[in-house]
């Protein structure tokens, strides 16, 4: 009785969770853990086809100074109309909308204060990879802004796969508060917190991305500024965030060239979020650089008995969703019933927040009966790839981009899309052409084609 209690004010918290979080924090995902469309692949394709659309117009109609930070906020920027877009007709939602849209302005406004009086500092970290010490030349300069555990992957990736010299930099962020009478001017600074106000005051449901917008636009500048001094290209894995964006679209425009390294894109939206929307494409950094020779591939012991690898986590929050309770319910109850003996490991995002991964590990361990299944749980120790390596097959429950890694290791996935309540996978993805790869709805279909494989 008191274990069922306890479920029920589990289910409770989460819905309460999920509420909270779709009124404090206005984003499409958010919403989409609240409301329910009949068609959620059409609803999603139709509404962020037209939020492009829009984003395509303003950008031909903006003001010069804002074209840039247009362009650098453009996936942010879409999605953030599209919230706005389907919250227009629910009051609740309106209210907490408009109280959002004031905390974000007052925060815009402080933050305003508080850089025009602090000095920036630009701290720049070097990697030389496979330089001669004698010899301070470098065949490739390349510059990023990245977290330091991306920026390290990144140079860990080009020191094993190339040959070629590099000097791989990454710049992030200082600031430093100044003496009012000691006061340096920084016209860079003062223009781009001009830019931001002036943007956010058009495009009010932006103001949650000042801090973003302001370092992306000032890198852009500094770019800008430095681009015939420094023969230096921007490098990242993905184009995506305001930061690379915007030294990918300057280093495309001032040095005619950009390039990305080889990565597996997010398939399931009806417009290219990788787009520097400038007629200028990024270079795969793999068909620039000599190759190393490869190493023969060494396929991984597999488990010793049947191993099963859960892909865990709902791309719609980092915290905890019904959706995942449901579907942890599901795939439990669906093994326990053909018997299954053997390990089931639990594999979590790293952005989930550890509170709600105990959380969720509670929820599976208590809906677990058989003695034959042992539940193994991983968060932030390695990434899916490296658990679905040595496993029989995979199950996950929401779109992942480590698809493609995992089939081309001949490890078969199924996609348990429970009640077609997330992402569909456009139907020009790769990912089709692996007959090991299959998209289920229901519990009924998940039971059959687990048969199938074990």
């Amino acid at each position: 009785m008191i274990i069922l209690i306890k479920i029920f004010l589990i289910k409770n918290f989460i819905k309460l969770t999920e509420n909270i979080q779709a009124l404090t924090n206005i984003d499409v995902y958010a919403i989409l853990r609240v409301r329910k469309y009949n068609n959620l692949k059409s609803f999603l394709d139709n509404n962020f086809l037209n939020s492009f659309i829009k984003w395509e117009k303003n950008n031909n109609f903006l003001e010069k100074d804002l074209i840039t930070l247009h362009n650098i906020s453009y996936n942010h920027w879409i999605r953030g109309n599209l919230a706005l877009e389907i919250i227009k007709d629910n009051l609740i939602f309106k209210l907490s909308y408009s109280l959002g849209i004031t905390k974000n302005l007052i925060s815009l406004l402080i933050f305003y204060v508080k850089i025009k009086f602090s000095k920036i500092f630009l701290d720049i970290n070097t990697i030389n990879i496979n330089n001669n010490p004698k010899i301070n030349d470098f065949k490739y300069n390349f510059v990023s802004s990245q977290k330091r555990s991306r920026f390290e992957d990144i140079a860990y990736y080009l020191e094993n796969n190339f040959n070629d010299s590099i000097n791989h930099q990454n710049i992030n962020f200082n600031y430093k508060f100044q003496n009012i009478f000691f006061y340096i001017e920084d016209k860079n600074k003062d223009k781009v917190l001009k830019s931001i106000f002036k943007y956010c005051l058009r495009f009010p449901f932006m103001a949650k991305h000042y801090k973003q917008m302001f370092q992306g636009l000032y890198i852009y500048n500094y770019f800008k500024k430095n681009a015939q001094k420094q023969n230096f290209f921007s490098l990242s894995p993905e184009i995506y965030s305001m930061e690379t964006r915007s030294l990918s679209i300057a280093s495309a425009e001032y040095k005619n060239e950009t390039y990305i390294i080889k990565h597996n894109k997010f398939e399931a939206l009806p417009y290219d979020m990788y787009s520097l929307n400038i007629g200028k494409k990024p270079i795969f950094v793999e068909n620039l650089l000599t190759a190393k020779k490869k190493k023969p591939f060494k396929i991984k012991n597999k488990y010793k008995g049947n191993s099963i690898v859960i892909q865990a986590s709902d791309s719609c929050g980092s915290s905890i969703s019904t959706y995942e309770f449901d579907c942890y319910v599901d795939i439990i109850n669906v093994l326990e019933k053909l018997t299954f003996k053997g390990e089931i490991i639990f594999k979590f995002h790293p952005a989930n927040m550890n509170f709600f991964v105990n959380l969720k590990k509670n929820i599976c361990l208590y809906y677990l009966r058989s003695k034959n299944i042992k539940l193994k749980f991983a968060h932030k120790n390695k990434d899916i790839e490296t658990y679905a390596s040595t496993c029989n097959f995979l199950i996950s429950i929401d779109y992942s981009t480590s698809f493609l890694d995992i089939l081309n290791m001949k490890i078969p996935i199924i996609y348990f899309n429970r009640n077609f309540d997330r992402h569909i996978i456009n139907k020009s993805s790769q990912i089709y052409n692996f007959s090991i790869y299959e998209m289920v709805s229901s519990k009924q279909d998940l039971e059959k084609k687990i048969i199938n494989l074990l």
